[in-house]
């Protein structure tokens, strides 16, 4: 695969990182999530924030029913309600 013949290439060439990357046209980011991954091109897993189906829905049906209110007014009443919620039990 071209990745690992990219990450094995820097390696093998004995030049400073910035140096091989820039020579294989991608930046050092690039070249150590290729590095973190194992250079397998596999596709990463869900970010740490995704919204859960749950929370998706929950903030889909308040948008739907307070089309007026901006993200923040549907971020501040979904997390008003589920501390609230938290509170009371």
């Amino acid at each position: 695969m071209e990745r690992q013949r990219i990450l094995k290439e820097a390696k093998d060439s004995g030049l400073p990182l910035s140096v091989a990357c820039k020579a294989a046209s991608i930046s050092r980011s690039t070249y150590w999530r290729w590095q973190a991954h194992g250079g397998d091109g596999k596709p990463r897993g869900p970010s740490w924030n995704a919204l859960t189906e749950k929370e998706r829905t929950e903030i889909l049906a308040t948008s739907e029913a307070h089309p007026d209110w901006s993200s923040r007014q549907i971020a501040c009443s979904i997390t008003d309600a589920t501390l609230r919620s938290r509170l009371a039990t």
